[in-house]
């Protein structure tokens, strides 16, 4: 069976937003979503995550907070804001809904 272009990619970035997910989930973190390095410039995965955590604000850690050294920054300084700048839209979620995916796919785990 041929595949669409890109689908490949598009499923990766749906599993390893599932396991964001989850791992956030099990961390108990709640409210905004900030995410760095590749992921934040991944419109699939960006998408996905917002639809999978419609409570939380998700977006783009911004180009100061690029990679892992921008994440230890932002864990270091958790409660200054200006570290992720205000002109990083939210990520608009999914227009199809996820929720019974994801469900089946935690039960599968």
């Amino acid at each position: 069976m041929p595949q669409a272009p890109g689908a490949t990619a598009a499923l990766a970035s749906l599993y390893a937003a599932l396991m964001t997910d989850q791992a956030l989930d099990r961390l108990g973190a709640a409210g905004e979503v900030l995410v760095d390095g590749p992921f934040a410039a991944n419109a699939v995965f960006m998408a996905a995550l917002a639809a999978l955590r419609p409570a939380d604000r998700v977006r783009p850690a911004g180009a100061a907070a690029a990679g892992p050294a921008g994440g230890a920054f932002l864990l270091a300084h958790w409660g200054d804001l200006r570290a992720a700048p205000p002109d990083a839209p939210p990520a608009a979620p999914l227009a199809a809904d996820i929720a019974g995916y994801r469900a089946r796919w935690r039960a599968a785990l």
